[in-house]
């Protein structure tokens, strides 16, 4: 099987000298998110999502057997047993440094805006995944296998989303599952899981024998504006981690004036009531959360090289609101 590395021409020399630069997933998730690159980044990356709603009470028709399917995949949707329980999810997540080539020789698999001017090939991705392994070493001269636990290989999957729990396996996060909208890349991975989290963007793994496998496919002609594309710069002034913080208190002042449910003669809460209770404070918390979660993801961008919030950047990429996480970095 033909792979293809597309990349511009400035990076080839040292690729087809061996020297292989593995992405952090975490980068990739980030990038969108704060600068809505979306064809490069994907804030989806690595990460995955359960959600149900309006699942049924356990006295209710279907609402047992739901509820121990639930259970066997050690979810729990909490409540009275009587009560239709709006909302349960479940966030998974891995961290993984990526290599990605593409199965397809179509020289337009970067999109429109690529800046992608060169296309390498190999015939040889066992060979090379192996070598890498043995006798990659880093800039630093580390060896591969002494800080990643393994190297796993093999074609990406693209469909991410996930709202059914039928199949448990596809409840865990991979390096080799992502959104149906990027299947045209008919991508190739190359994962490295690392033993102890290493807070880089990137790791560049040496290995002269593997560049050996590859070769010069193609130069690919750009149209003028891809020649000089526009960035993906943000326009609007970006807020401060004190005004976000300022947003966040006030969102919980306004939750803890939401009227309670009303209790009933027997003691009991009224149900329905509850539900009213529950979505006001879900309205708030979610307004807050659309309205910061790529802000504050601008604000972790552009001073993650020298002062990284890795606790918050988790979070981000996770979907869990922001408000939850916030006073890990106050």
């Amino acid at each position: 099987m033909h792979a293809y590395r597309y990349l511009s021409a400035k990076h080839a020399p040292s690729l087809l000298e061996g020297s292989f630069r593995f992405g952090r997933l975490r980068y990739y998730q980030m990038m969108e998110l704060a600068s809505g690159d979306d064809r490069v980044g994907d804030s989806w990356e690595g990460n995955n999502r359960f959600h149900a709603t309006n699942i049924p009470g356990l006295h209710e028709e279907g609402g047992p057997e739901f509820h121990a399917k639930l259970l066997r995949r050690n979810l729990v949707a909490s409540g009275s047993p009587d009560l239709t329980v709006g909302y349960v999810a479940s966030y998974s997540q891995i961290d993984a440094f990526i290599f990605c080539w593409s199965t397809s020789s179509d020289v337009n698999i970067g999109g429109t805006g690529s800046t992608y001017d060169t296309c390498i090939r190999t015939q040889g991705l066992n060979t090379i995944a192996g070598l890498i392994w043995k006798h990659g070493k880093t800039e630093a001269g580390q060896p591969v296998s002494e800080i990643f636990r393994r190297l796993e290989k093999g074609r990406v999957e693209y469909n991410a989303v996930v709202d059914t729990i039928e199949k448990p396996g596809h409840l865990n996060a991979s390096a080799f599952r992502k959104r149906a909208q990027y299947k045209d890349q008919k991508e190739y991975r190359f994962a490295l899981e690392p033993i102890n989290p290493i807070e880089r963007d990137s790791i560049t793994i040496h290995c002269p024998p593997a560049g050996k496998l590859l070769s010069l496919y193609k130069q690919i002609e750009l149209t003028p504006a891809e020649q000089n594309p526009s960035t993906h710069a943000v326009q609007e002034d970006s807020p401060t981690l004190a005004m976000i913080f300022s947003a966040r208190d006030a969102a919980s002042q306004a939750v803890q004036r939401v009227l309670p449910a009303k209790r009933l003669a027997d003691g009991s809460v009224d149900t329905a009531d509850l539900r009213r209770e529950f979505a006001e404070k879900e309205a708030i918390w979610g307004k807050f959360d659309n309205a910061y979660r790529t802000k504050l993801a601008r604000v972790i961008w552009e001073c993650r090289q020298s002062n990284p919030q890795p606790a918050v950047e988790r979070q981000l990429v996770s979907g869990v609101p922001l408000w939850m996480v916030l006073t890990d970095v106050k």
